[in-house]
């Protein structure tokens, strides 16, 4: 079903239309429910469910990537010959990583 005023025009052209501020074809119908649309004024709104999503991964972002502390500790125990983790460990932690290089 075709939607007035977009008959024979690509997404491209469309999407031009907005982008330059220029006017829609006459027979262009907003959506009922829509807001008019001031022509000097931009607006976004964003969900709440978003703004927490983008809190939660800005809280995220500014830990550190790398825990020196843990780093520090167990370089002094390999130095010292005490660091022995299982086999278990380290398949673990190689499943760990391979699962996390293939996920990102």
């Amino acid at each position: 079903m075709p939607i007035d005023g977009t008959q024979g025009k690509s997404q491209a052209e469309l999407v031009q239309f907005r982008s330059e501020n220029k006017e829609l074809p006459r027979d262009h119908h907003r959506p009922s429910n829509a807001a008019p649309a001031k022509a000097d004024e931009d607006c976004v709104q964003v969900s709440a469910k978003a703004q927490e999503i983008l809190r939660v991964k800005e809280l995220v972002d500014s830990l550190p990537d790398v825990r020196i502390d843990r780093v520090n500790e167990l370089s002094k125990a390999i130095d010292a010959g005490t660091y022995h983790p299982s086999a278990e460990e380290l398949a673990s932690a190689l499943i760990d990583k391979h699962m996390i290089d293939k996920i990102g």
